[in-house]
């Protein structure tokens, strides 16, 4: 006789590659829609999954809030670890930048950030002082007078808002071969050397 506990869960029954399924289907849904598939619903389609970051960033809020992991999970960061096979720390950035592009909507703003890594560098803006203002609503609208939306980048969004550019450091890749014989120099001139080669 087959019992079933309350311990029951369909992963048990699944081979791993089921929970990417879904998007073969997807993948097969439009490309058979090939000749009758409308622009303009693609267009829409494709302009709202821009935003999924916001999306997910809702959903981690609410685990976390809400406490939502306690049954399985002892904790958020172990939920983060075990169930999403994420950094605790990547799924809180997931929040700010859920929080960043939500309170953007709400000031309406049109054009948002695209990405988790675009809605970052907005986040020590959205700290809101004792009159209720913060200057985030001003910054995203410097980032938006000053590139196309198209040539919106992560890095010119931390650019453009930058309050002290003088103190950023600046990167630049170079190959293996000339990393070694910089760090070799620099040992030899009784210097330190940090960075990682390309």
């Amino acid at each position: 006789m087959l019992t079933l506990n309350s311990d029951f869960s369909d992963e048990l029954w699944e081979p791993p590659e089921a929970e990417f399924q879904p998007l073969l289907d997807f993948q097969n849904e439009i490309l058979s829609d090939i000749p009758h598939n409308d622009i303009a619903l693609l267009t829409q389609r494709i302009k709202r999954s821009f935003l999924d970051y916001v999306r997910q960033g809702i959903m981690l809020q609410a685990v976390r809030r809400y406490r939502l992991y306690k049954r399985q999970y002892r904790n958020f960061a172990e939920y983060c670890k075990l169930a999403l096979a994420r950094s605790p720390f990547y799924c809180k950035r997931i929040i700010q930048a859920a929080e960043i592009c939500l309170r953007l909507i709400k000031a309406k703003f049109k054009i948002l950030p695209t990405s988790v890594a675009q809605a970052l560098p907005l986040v020590k803006f959205a700290k809101v002082d004792e009159y209720g203002d913060s200057p985030l609503e001003d910054k995203w609208q410097t980032v938006l007078g000053n590139f196309p939306p198209e040539n919106i980048t992560a890095a010119k969004i931390a650019e453009t808002v930058d309050e002290n550019p003088e103190s950023r450091l600046q990167q630049v890749r170079i190959k293996k071969d000339t990393y070694a014989l910089l760090a070799k120099k620099a040992a030899a001139a009784g210097l330190s050397f940090s960075g990682s080669p390309a």
